[in-house]
């Protein structure tokens, strides 16, 4: 089922041209990798593999929200609309920086070497 909404984010992502297509493309591949790990079962380095490919996705996408040139919506009221897209932009920034940090983890796990007994 993740396998397929992958593929229709992609596919739905193609034929728009004012907003870079590469996000929509990150996140068919979150939910691809996703999809075949829970119909393959992987575990082990496998996983911690797939896990660290994941968060690898999700933290471009969270450099892209941060750093991109739209506007983040939303945010706190009774402050001023910069304020709340200077909030916006540290907490994409903070967020993509955790799961970098938790994707390079997941690596090391993936290609440290096994404890013998």
């Amino acid at each position: 089922m993740a396998t397929g909404i992958g593929v229709a984010i992609v596919a739905l992502a193609c034929p728009q041209e004012e907003v870079p297509s590469w996000p929509a493309y990150v996140a068919g591949l979150i939910f691809l990798l996703g999809g075949v790990g829970a119909v393959r079962g992987v575990k082990g380095r496998m996983a911690s593999a797939l896990g660290g490919l994941i968060c690898a996705g999700m933290a471009s996408l969270g450099v892209f929200a941060a750093c991109g040139r739209g506007e983040v919506e939303g945010g706190i009221p009774f402050l001023p609309a910069s304020w709340n897209q200077g909030f916006g932009r540290i907490a994409f920034g903070g967020g993509a920086c955790l799961t970098a940090a938790f994707g390079l983890w997941l690596f090391y796990v993936t290609v440290k070497p096994c404890k013998k007994k």
